[in-house]
């Protein structure tokens, strides 16, 4: 059975669970849907804002990311986040 790695707590309050590579990197069903789970998160913590806390649920540390860039940090670090989708062709964020 596949457990949660992390938990993003977001300024709001509210908290989204992400899979591990043990979940997404199974079949092609699971890397579909952790790759909407992902756009959900990060469309999450665009709208919540800045800080948000990240939990990895299997050391129980927790780390505080008070910046986008931060954020991007962790993604590319953590998860395969496909950033294209984010950016336009100045390679700025969209402001949507």
């Amino acid at each position: 059975m596949f457990k949660y790695k992390h938990e993003i707590v977001l300024s709001d309050g509210k908290s989204v669970h992400l899979f591990g590579e043990d979940f997404f990197a199974d079949t092609s069903t699971f890397w579909n849907a952790h790759q909407t789970t992902l756009n959900g998160m990060y469309e999450s913590v665009t709208t919540s804002g800045f800080p948000i806390k990240v939990i990895d649920l299997e050391t129980n540390l927790s780390k505080t990311l008070h910046n986008r860039a931060a954020f991007h940090a962790w993604l590319k670090a953590n998860h395969p986040f496909d950033f294209s989708r984010i950016e336009n062709t100045d390679g700025k964020e969209q402001n949507h």
